[in-house]
């Protein structure tokens, strides 16, 4: 029988947002509502239960519909976009801003210049990503 080595988990890594190579992420054509919003990401972590996950994400001009099933934490790195919650006024966010998203929410997302930003999920179910 092979010997099973155990993984060790790093307990600390440093990534550079601004300098990763993204995957694309395309977005559902049912949920853009103007222009070709194009996005890629990639995943820093998933926890080993699915509840929780880390990395980078990034979109180009463009508005579509989004409905979350998670609690989302967005830093900002570049670009500029606006949130319309559903029934409410838009909520304008640039870089350097920090964006939180309740689990629930149905928003529209405007990106005017492209937008990257590092997320931070978590949701009472695994993730479905």
């Amino acid at each position: 029988m092979a010997e099973v080595k155990e993984q060790k988990i790093p307990q600390v890594e440093v990534e550079r947002p601004l300098e990763l190579k993204l995957e694309p992420w395309p977005i559902d054509d049912s949920l853009i509502v103007s222009g070709k919003p194009a996005a890629s990401g990639v995943l820093f972590h998933k926890s080993a239960d699915g509840k929780s996950a880390d990395g980078v994400w990034e979109c180009t001009p463009g508005s579509f519909n989004w409905n979350y099933t998670w609690n989302e934490t967005v830093y900002l790195l570049k670009g500029r976009m606006s949130i319309t919650p559903e029934g409410e006024q838009p909520i304008h966010a640039q870089a350097g801003d920090v964006v939180h998203f309740a689990q629930g929410l149905k928003a529209k997302w405007e990106i005017t210049d492209t937008v990257r930003k590092v997320f931070f999920l978590n949701s009472d179910e695994p993730l479905k990503l």
